[in-house]
């Protein structure tokens, strides 16, 4: 990957956290890694895997922050070779099941609501 790159992408997620005042500890917690991990990762040391992009992405797409995530999304395809497109519809799909589970637990949650309603 281009130096220029990696530092572009480093920086996105940097200001991401720091713009939603996140303490590296607690953004680890959210992506379920290390905070070293996140530090290297904001830092140019290490490159993420598409699963933790993809967190770090829809923790962005509710802050808004549309023009870095299509920055992050463009460099992370061309770093690891695959077409925009098809890291974008698998990006889509990590939302769809996300959104699936929320309902599943919201569900769930309600139920237990309810019983205790009545007990």
């Amino acid at each position: 990957m281009q130096q220029n790159s990696l530092e572009d992408f480093s920086n996105i997620l940097k200001k991401f956290r720091k713009e939603e005042d996140l303490t590296l500890d607690t953004l680890s917690k959210y992506l379920g890694v290390s905070d070293v991990y996140v530090s290297k990762l904001e830092n140019g040391k290490r490159f993420p895997s598409k699963n933790i992009l993809f967190w770090y992405v829809l923790f962005m797409d509710q802050s808004e922050m549309y023009d870095d995530i299509e920055q992050l999304l463009t460099i992370f395809s061309e770093n690891k070779k695959i077409s925009y497109e098809q890291l974008r519809t698998e990006y889509d799909e990590f939302v769809k099941k996300f959104q699936e589970e929320q309902k599943k637990h919201s569900s769930k949650i309600q139920k237990k609501r309810n019983q205790t309603d009545y007990e």
